[in-house]
């Protein structure tokens, strides 16, 4: 982003959620609160896929992150029920 629209304090976001996808096209500067916000997508459904897909090995936390366009740490703070709760 820094190459093409030059350096910022904003955040780059990726707008497909696939955070390997650094083309141009899917890149875009938004505040950090924006991308909070915008990362935060995942539904209790899906916090419970996850759940159930790493407890039955169908996935490791760094796979299941790629699968979801979420960062690990989301994966991580899901599978230990610290995120998503209720889904449990």
């Amino acid at each position: 982003m820094s190459a093409f629209y030059g350096p910022s304090d904003l955040t780059v976001n990726h707008r497909n959620r696939i955070k390997t996808d650094n083309r141009l096209a899917n890149l875009e500067y938004m505040t950090q609160t924006e991308n909070t916000r915008d990362a935060s997508f995942l539904t209790q459904q899906q916090a419970q896929e996850i759940r159930e897909l790493y407890a039955s090995g169908a996935g490791s936390q760094r796979a299941l992150a790629v699968q979801y366009g979420v960062c690990h740490a989301t994966i991580w703070l899901i599978v230990h029920g610290l995120r998503w709760q209720d889904a449990a």
